[in-house]
């Protein structure tokens, strides 16, 4: 195995595992019980959700202009499209960044050690388990800090503090024509591009953070070691070994120090060494030569600690907006059969009809989204609150499977009939239908659940036959 990775065992009793379950029963409790009112909660914002999109799709006007204000539009809910635009210039001043743009926003990543762990547990005979875990460290670009002190071998993969975070700025102020959109609406504003680093913005920096940074494929990387030296001395190029034939003497004759040509002299030497051009500049005594700058390139192969840094930015771009016209500013409209709010936004020209479908189908996405977490929550608390059972029978590793397996069935089964009569109830107020629809789902799943569970196999061959 490399020095990258080791593996651990860890072994556990089974009374350490039953006293562990057992303590989890609580936390199975709370997740249970949380489950309803996110449940409930969820359907609640669902139906109001979708009334404020149906009240919206019917009173919803177009704006035939954007130039001017329209006093007669004052307080309705309006569609316009055009160009978001802003007149700020925001700045990034840790880089000198400057740029006209909606939101400028700065991404940095540094090379790190990241940890990763797979553990495979096995059941013993006696109810005991024995645990193996490898960690395996790799290398890797990561936009946030790793804590490599939480590493099992913290000392052989220690990662250096990062030197910079990423940030974002907003303009205060985005115009579609005569009108300011709010900061909700700002926000929606997507379509981030890639922003090319310029020569001008590194020509700015100060002269020693200058040298740590190099331009690369858009942006600046600076390697671990940027704080070394950039710069040699011209005579470090030429100051390999001299060879057998350009080494100097003492004026003694006697070969300099680290030299071997005792029988040659002085003369000799001098006429095979070549002579300093006349035109060269003399330099001082006790002066340094003229430094040569090494050029600095991206390695081939990154170290720890080496950070890149990218800039993206949103540009004045094409959108279409619905929200309510206040003056001259587009902001939330209240609905008056419904306590959320209308303010959408969409990328390009697209039509009220078509923004208004989006905003639906996200509702029903969201709700669907939330309905799986409760359910999830109800039937991971159901097991956990069963788990001591299994742990009982983990005496003898595979009567613990069957009893397992059983025991998450039934969890799987009370979470779904449980989580359906939620729902319904939650939709009896506003479509009694659909709710008593969904409560009778509810009764099916109960009752089919049951007749599986009483279902025995029938016997075969001669065990089918009761003796007289």
């Amino acid at each position: 195995m490399s020095d990258n990775s080791f593996t651990t065992v860890t072994r556990s009793s089974w009374g350490s595992r039953l006293s562990g379950s057992i303590g989890g029963v609580l936390i199975g409790i709370l997740l249970f019980l949380a489950a309803f009112p996110l449940l409930f909660w969820n359907e609640s914002r669902t139906v109001d959700r979708a009334r404020a999109m149906k009240e919206g799709r019917a009173g919803v006007a177009a704006l035939d202009r954007i130039d001017r204000v329209d006093p007669g539009m004052e307080g309705r809910l309006v569609w316009l499209t055009g160009e978001a635009v802003t007149e700020e210039t925001l700045r990034d001043e840790e880089f000198v960044v400057a740029v006209n743009a909606i939101r400028l926003r700065r991404v940095v990543e540094m090379y790190q050690w990241v940890e990763d762990k797979e553990s495979e547990t096995k059941k013993k005979m006696g109810g005991g388990t024995e645990t193996v875990t490898t960690y395996r460290y790799n290398k890797r670009w990561s936009d946030s800090p790793v804590d490599s002190s939480r590493f099992s071998k913290a000392a052989d993969h220690a990662n250096p503090p990062m030197p910079y975070g990423g940030r974002e700025w907003s303009a205060e102020r985005v115009t579609v024509g005569a009108f300011r959109l709010s900061d909700g609406l700002a926000k929606q504003i997507g379509d981030a591009r890639p922003l090319a680093f310029e020569e001008a913005w590194l020509d700015a920096l100060p002269e020693a953070r200058r040298a740590e940074w190099i331009v690369a494929d858009g942006g600046l990387y600076r390697p671990a070691n940027a704080g070394s030296a950039t710069a040699v001395p011209a005579a470090a190029e030429t100051s390999a070994a001299p060879s057998d034939e350009a080494r100097t003497t003492t004026a003694g004759g006697e070969p300099a120090a680290g030299g071997e040509l005792a029988s040659m002299s002085v003369d000799t030497l001098s006429l095979d060494m070549p002579k300093e051009p006349e035109t060269a500049p003399a330099t001082a005594v006790g002066q340094s030569p003229p430094p040569t700058t090494v050029p600095r390139r991206v390695p081939a192969a990154p170290e720890i600690g080496d950070v890149r840094v990218r800039f993206e930015a949103i540009r004045p771009q094409d959108v279409s907006v619905i929200a309510q016209q206040a003056g001259e500013s587009l902001r939330a409209f209240q609905p008056a059969t419904s306590s959320s709010r209308i303010e959408l936004l969409a990328m390009g020209n697209v039509s009220a009809v078509a923004m208004f479908a989006r905003a639906e189908r996200a509702n029903a996405m969201t709700a669907w989204l939330l309905r799986l977490l409760g359910f999830g929550m109800m039937a991971s608390g159901i097991s956990m609150v069963l788990a001591p059972i299994g742990v009982l029978a983990d005496v003898i590793p595979l009567l613990g499977q069957i009893v397992r397996l059983g025991t998450g069935l039934a969890g799987l089964l009370m979470a779904a009939v449980l989580s359906t009569v939620t729902i319904a109830i939650a939709w009896l107020a506003a479509r009694p239908v659909l709710g008593l629809a969904l409560l009778a789902v509810a009764g099916l799943i109960l009752v089919g659940g049951i007749a599986m569970a009483k279902k025995r196999p029938r016997p075969t061959g001669d065990t089918a036959a009761a003796p007289k």
